[in-house]
């Protein structure tokens, strides 16, 4: 011991010296090495891209094909994925087209869940519901991910290799390949069907809306019975939801069983000009000229100068024979 002292005064390197481990440098710097990783980079960058997609409002019509393409990816992928990679961190656990299966179940199956919870929020479902909802998800499943990937050898955890590389061929088994056009051709599928889905319900306006309420302003206590000659009164409204002023006219008829193609007008009341948004209630009233059970009333909705009916109600009444003595 006397010996080893003596060099070390002497300027001899009597023992190794001992580097200090600074943990949470450590782990603060595979934090970052990992999240620099092809495939969580990839989904943070689509994010972003996304986000900005989606703050622009859509007011560049030659981005829509991208927002619509990204915004299917993390829906009926991505979350899916990021689950994959806590639940299966090693490179072993499971082959690509297992993983890319399982992704594409998990993140269907959270689509009814996400939409059940949203559904009880006062957000409701909107674009932006969905997409903060689906953030939450994926950067819970990447943290998740990432504490995983810690724990393992940097040689057992799975890391899909992104880069390409022109002159490399990997040879893939026939069953492989089969697996892999399915898998595809259901993913198209799943796409264009989403894709439809949410189309028509985020981008489509609302219809023109045309309703009848009863004599208390509600859907209920219509007239179900009258005399033959007496007044007939139903309250009426209208909300121009087309995209411009547009005029509609409303005719109250009794089909004719014996000649469909010629019934008997009742009453009108039009023309009625309403801009966009516009609402207007009327109270509409015609007369039943003949007695008789379960008649049926036509209340039809016109636009414009249109032969066919735009909107149409219907109401069935008992009609009695007039009482001339009840005068």
């Amino acid at each position: 011991m006397r010996n080893i002292f003596r060099l070390s005064r002497a300027g001899n390197p009597a023992l190794p010296p001992v580097a200090k481990v600074d943990a949470p440098g450590r782990v603060a710097s595979a934090t970052l090495s990992l999240l620099a990783q092809d495939d969580i980079l990839l989904i943070i960058s689509g994010a972003i891209v996304l986000l900005a997609l989606q703050v622009s409002g859509g007011r560049e019509d030659f981005l829509a094909p991208l927002r619509v393409v990204l915004g299917l990816l993390y829906i009926i992928f991505i979350p899916g994925y990021c689950w994959t990679i806590p639940l299966f961190p090693q490179r072993h656990d499971l082959d690509v087209v297992t993983r890319s299966g399982i992704s594409l179940g998990i993140s269907l199956a959270l689509i009814p869940i996400l939409a059940l919870v949203l559904d009880k929020t006062p957000w409701g479902i909107t674009p932006w519901s969905i997409l903060i909802v689906q953030y939450i998800t994926i950067v819970c499943a990447i943290c998740l991910g990432l504490w995983q990937r810690l724990r393992l050898p940097e040689k057992q955890v799975f890391v899909p290799d992104l880069s390409w590389q022109p002159g490399r061929r990997r040879v893939i088994p026939v069953l492989d390949q089969r697996l892999h056009w399915v898998m595809g051709f259901t993913t198209v599928i799943l796409v264009v069907l989403l894709g439809y889905g949410l189309g028509t319900t985020f981008t489509a306006r609302p219809l023109t809306e045309f309703y009848a309420l009863g004599r208390i302003g509600l859907a209920e206590e219509y007239p179900w019975s009258a005399e033959a000659g007496a007044d007939i009164s139903i309250n009426l409204g209208l909300v121009n939801n087309e995209p411009a002023v547009t005029t509609y006219r409303v005719e109250v008829r009794l089909p004719d069983l014996l000649d469909p193609a010629s019934p008997q007008v009742l009453a009108t009341h039009g023309p009625i000009i309403l801009a966009d948004a516009e609402r207007i209630h009327w109270t509409q009233s015609w007369q039943m000229p003949v007695a008789g059970d379960d008649q049926r009333v036509d209340i039809l909705l016109f636009r414009d100068n249109d032969s066919k009916p735009y909107r149409q109600l219907q109401l069935w009444m008992n009609v009695a024979a007039f009482n001339q003595g009840a005068e």
